[in-house]
C-alpha cells in the first residue's frame, strides 16, 4: 500500500496487538519504509485524527461496518472489510 499511495500520500496502519505491532513497525524498517505509520489501537473505532481517508482497508472480519470507520471515509472513498458473521472461514 505504502508504493500504491507513494511518495506523496501516506498509509496509517491500525493494530491491537502489541507484538504484531512492532513486529510491522520492525519490518516497515527494515525495508526502508518511510510514508507508513503503525498505530497500536482499536481498528474498529478507526484513527479519527488523521481523517477523512480516501481509502479504508481492514483485513479482520467484523460482524458489521464499525460506524466509527463510516464516518471517518472521505465522501466518494472506497473501504475493503470482510463483513460476516462465519468466523470459521479465516481458519485453514
Amino acid at each position: 500500500m505504502a508504493n500504491l499511495v507513494g511518495p506523496q500520500g501516506h498509509v496509517y496502519s491500525v493494530e491491537r496487538i502489541s507484538e504484531l505491532a512492532g513486529l510491522a513497525r520492525k519490518n516497515l524498517e527494515s525495508a526502508r519504509i518511510k510514508n507508513v505509520t503503525v498505530i497500536e489501537a482499536d481498528g474498529s473505532i478507526g484513527l479519527a485524527e488523521h481523517a477523512p481517508y480516501d481509502r479504508i482497508s481492514v483485513a479482520a472480519t467484523a460482524p458489521y461496518i464499525p460506524e466509527p470507520l463510516k464516518q471517518q471515509l472521505k465522501i466518494g472513498g472506497k473501504m475493503v472489510l470482510p463483513v460476516g458473521r462465519d468466523y470459521r472461514s479465516c481458519f485453514w
